[in-house]
């Protein structure tokens, strides 16, 4: 099931990802504007990373661990909703 984040959400990151099998996975990222939650997707073969975004009207990132402007901060592991009143 495709998660479904909206403006105001809290989403909940882990550091501790390091051994887990990210390709396809969500992650928080941060970048000279703040955060972002992209899915990763990996091609090991032809070495290529990218964050995709949940929204198709936003554009695909390519990724590089090297880059200065996106640094990867957690695996996404639950969203939380206020659903009524604020």
């Amino acid at each position: 099931m495709m998660p479904y984040i909206m403006d105001g959400d809290y989403a909940v990151v882990t550091r501790r990802w390091n051994d887990r099998d990210l390709n396809g996975k969500i992650l928080a990222a941060r970048t000279f504007d703040g955060m972002i939650l992209k899915r990763l997707l990996l091609d090991l073969k032809k070495r290529y990373m990218a964050l995709v975004p949940l929204n198709p009207n936003y554009p695909v990132i390519e990724y590089n661990e090297d880059s200065p402007e996106y640094t990867i901060v957690g695996l996404l592991v639950l969203v939380v909703r206020q659903l009524i009143g604020e």
